[in-house]
């Protein structure tokens, strides 16, 4: 799932849809939602920004270009692989 949290995002989002066809589902918060949401400053970066959320709601993990993650890809790659693993391998509650 995507968010687009641009103050226009509401307006440039579908033409954007009709274009990329995403494979996954994109919707439009506030600005300000998607800073509260994410523990950021307004106006702080939060591009680009992976939250997995479990089942029952809950953030399970978070990485933002704040972190510094995104600098090894190789080993970014296998942090994130071993929290879906986790997620996905532990029996529904």
């Amino acid at each position: 799932m995507g968010l687009a949290y641009t103050e226009d995002a509401a307006g440039t989002l579908p033409k954007y849809l009709d274009r990329a066809r995403p494979a996954f589902p994109i919707g439009t918060v506030t600005p300000a939602a998607a800073a509260a949401f994410l523990g950021a400053a307004p106006g702080e970066r939060l591009i680009p920004t992976l939250v997995v959320v479990d089942p029952r709601g809950v953030v399970r993990f978070q990485k933002d270009a704040l972190t510094g993650h995104f600098s090894d890809l190789d080993q970014e790659e296998a942090r994130t692989r071993a929290v879906f693993d986790a997620l996905f391998s532990a029996p529904p509650k």
